[in-house]
């Protein structure tokens, strides 16, 4: 399972709106309409992984 964190989606957008004079909004939907397909948007990404944990799934950060 791939997924991404909405947060971080919702601040990146933001900042890359205000950088461009453009609506967040529409930046985030347009980040959102171009997801790759099986790439799963979550609240929060710390929260899937807590509960990918609780169900004996493992994270590893090789970066």
């Amino acid at each position: 399972m791939f997924a991404v964190c909405d947060v971080a989606m919702t601040v990146y957008s933001a900042a890359v709106a205000g950088q461009m004079k453009m609506d967040a909004g529409e930046v985030k939907k347009d980040w959102l309409s171009g997801l790759l397909p099986g790439v799963q948007p979550v609240p929060s990404g710390v929260w899937a992984l807590g509960r990918a944990q609780e169900h004996g799934c493992s994270y590893i950060f090789a970066g």
